[in-house]
């Protein structure tokens, strides 16, 4: 019997793409290549740069609760961990004193209350962090605080992240950059959501929300007024 030649057969190491639907083929992994890295990218620099969260490091013997705070802390916008370099955390929460540590430590007491307990992180994170200002206000990034003589505001994530934002620049930050660095986006997206955040903003800390006087609107983005 004589068998034809069905010509070479396809294999790994065939493309199943002849000529020009080769091509097409080609093409379109290149563009969907470059636009699954773009947004891998994206959320990276975004995951980065969205909020400030303090390091914890845990220090027990029960690997259980150390996973349970861990948890907790997540969920209250710490970034809390069992172990690494002591240097690298802000405080340390510890059922055993060290006199050997140099950055704050907050006592792990059983049976633990996390209201109580995140107080005392809060309390301890601000009185171990030097004092910043906005106007009349002490910000506090850690904590999430705005406070002053006749009381304090409790600030969003993103909140903090804008006033830290400007804050650093001591100056006149562009609006397509707030945007790139809080929320990730790039130019080419239309969104009032920075305005609302300043909007609200506004009604937390300005005397005169209509009459702004310490966060004040320029050409093209916004700055603290550090002569308030």
């Amino acid at each position: 019997m004589v068998r034809k030649n069905l010509g070479p057969q396809r294999g790994w190491h065939h493309s199943p793409f002849p000529g020009w639907e080769k091509e097409l083929a080609n093409r379109h992994f290149r563009k969907a290549a470059s636009v699954l890295y773009l947004a891998l990218f994206c959320r990276t620099a975004m995951d980065a740069l969205v909020t400030f969260r303090p390091r914890i490091l845990i220090v027990d013997d029960d690997s259980a609760l150390r996973q349970l705070l861990i948890e907790m802390l997540d969920q209250a916008g710490y970034d809390a961990a069992e172990q690494g370099d002591v240097a690298a955390f802000q405080l340390v929460l510890t059922s055993i004193p060290r006199a050997d540590q140099n950055i704050p430590q907050v006592m792990l007491t059983k049976p633990v209350r996390m209201g109580s307990l995140l107080t005392a992180i809060g309390q301890a994170l601000t009185e171990a962090s030097p004092p910043l200002r906005i106007g009349p206000w002490r910000f506090d990034p850690a904590a999430r605080l705005l406070a002053k003589e006749d009381g304090t505001v409790r600030l969003t994530d993103k909140e903090v992240a804008i006033l830290s934002h400007l804050l650093t620049a001591g100056g006149v930050v562009r609006r397509d950059d707030l945007l790139a660095q809080i929320w990730g986006y790039s130019p080419e997206i239309t969104t009032h959501t920075l305005e609302t955040h300043i909007y609200r903003l506004r009604q937390k800390i300005e005397a005169d929300p209509a009459q702004a006087r310490l966060l004040l609107t320029e050409i093209g983005g916004y700055r603290l007024n550090g002569e308030f």
